[in-house]
């Protein structure tokens, strides 16, 4: 049986008949109805026994409950109203109490709102900071210059105390490789300036050349235009000349033959005035041959 106080036990004993009490009554049904009865359901008038037997059953049950409810509400309303009294005798106390925790909490909810605010902050300027290596990936050494001193701008201060030990360093560490790509930057910018400065002589050149050649095939196309004039006026003179000298051979051999037929000194003679005079060499053999003959014939 539970602990409960003897008063409260007792408010139960009338539930099982005047002078009982709540053991007393329990073992009264005990008796009543032991353990070992056996009782044959099949049976009409047993089983309208059970029946009423059940009814009672039901009815003390229901007795007890209404009894627990009806003291449950009476305590309640008794606890209710100690409480209240309590409440009261400590108001002037707690309620003060109550109202500053109440601040100190909210107090103690916003400080740690901004400090969540503020660690969040810094560690977004760290990540940025972070960025600017890939950021300057494949840029001039100008571009990467203005990162790093942008960076060196950049003060400590103005991070959160939780952070200022990982912002150093990262800021160390992304220093460092922007430095490096800045070097790599500069050399090859310096390729890059003089890749350019061969291409453009290059292209200088390839365009001296271009000149030249075309001045080249100009001076060709004159020279040529000059030959084939040339050759048509030369053409022109060699057929005057031609003429000319066949003028003058035939002349020379008319000449000639005269003198042949009037001399009388003979051939070296004659081959000899050829000579001083500059007959044609052609011409002199003919005349000679002449001679030759001429002399032949006359028995010299």
């Amino acid at each position: 049986m539970s602990n409960l106080p003897v008063p409260v036990k007792n408010e139960f004993n009338s539930l099982f008949g005047e002078n009982f009490t709540v053991e007393s009554g329990l073992a009264e049904i005990s008796k009543k109805y032991p353990r070992d009865i056996v009782m044959d359901m099949t049976d009409d008038e047993t089983l309208k026994k059970a029946r009423k037997i059940r009814t009672e059953r039901n009815g003390l049950s229901k007795a007890i409950n209404d009894k627990r409810i009806k003291m449950s509400a009476q305590i309640k309303e008794y606890s209710d109203e100690i409480i209240e009294r309590i409440e009261s005798a400590y108001e002037h106390i707690i309620v003060p109490f109550e109202a500053e925790d109440k601040k100190r909490k909210e107090e103690k909810a916003r400080l740690k709102a901004e400090y969540e605010k503020a660690v969040a902050e810094s560690n977004e300027k760290i990540n940025a900071i972070k960025g600017f290596v890939s950021g300057s990936r494949g840029k001039g050494s100008e571009h990467i210059a203005g990162v790093i001193e942008s960076i060196d701008l950049i003060s400590v201060k103005s991070f959160h105390k939780e952070t200022v030990h990982d912002a150093i360093s990262v800021i160390d560490e992304v220093k460092s490789d922007l430095s490096q790509m800045y070097e790599y930057a500069l050399a090859r910018e310096e390729i890059e300036a003089k890749q350019k400065e061969i291409k453009v002589k290059e292209d200088a050149e390839k365009e001296q050349q271009r000149i030249r050649d075309e001045e080249a095939k100009a001076k060709d196309a004159e020279i040529e235009a000059l030959k084939a004039q040339l050759d048509a006026q030369l053409e022109v003179n060699a057929l005057a000349e031609l003429e000319d000298v066949i003028k003058s051979e035939e002349d020379e051999r008319d000449y000639v033959a005269s003198i042949v037929e009037k001399s009388e000194t003979g051939y070296d003679a004659v081959k000899e005035f050829c000579v001083t005079h500059r007959i044609n060499y052609q011409v002199t053999q003919d005349l000679l041959l002449v001679i030759e003959e001429n002399f032949t014939e006359k028995g010299v």
